[in-house]
């Protein structure tokens, strides 16, 4: 898609380049005429490349996504322009990934630590947000619960 888009500011730039010289070369085309045709080239140029800077983000967009949905939560959108058209979702998916990435580091510490009769380590669960706070909450409960267990084991 990207090089489609190098290809047209090529070619409006050779248009450009053409139509001065035909301003420069003839008597029959104002000169008022022919600033008017360079500058409407110009701004169409300038919107193709606008254009291709915003398909070449969303297309680092769903790169990382797809990182994400195969397991690989550690990419991050970085050198994100402010006022860029991609800003706010930039942000969005590294906070996303933030957010699973903090989930599952907690979630298994806490099984590990568990899984040795630590039952003292609880998964953190600052800076999760929502659903992700939920489901730490529940996690505790169950590894506070394997304590008791275990605990109760011992003293049989």
């Amino acid at each position: 898609m990207g090089s489609r888009v190098h290809y047209l500011i090529a070619a409006i730039l050779g248009l450009f380049l053409v139509f001065a010289y035909l301003a420069v070369g003839s008597k029959a085309l104002d000169l008022r005429l022919g600033l008017l045709l360079g500058l409407i080239l110009a701004l169409f140029a300038l919107t193709l490349w606008t254009t291709y800077r915003i398909l070449h983000a969303i297309d680092r967009l769903a790169s990382n996504l797809q990182l994400a949905a195969q397991g690989n939560l550690d990419q991050r959108i970085t050198r994100i322009k402010r006022g860029a058209a991609t800003e706010k979702l930039s942000w969005a998916l590294n906070d996303l990934l933030d957010q699973q990435e903090a989930y599952f580091r907690e979630v298994f510490s806490a099984f590990d630590h568990a899984s040795r009769g630590q039952t003292y380590r609880l998964a953190m669960d600052q800076g999760l947000h929502g659903a992700f706070k939920d489901a730490m909450t529940r996690i505790n409960v169950s590894v506070e619960s394997l304590g008791q267990v275990q605990q109760m084991a011992l003293k049989e």
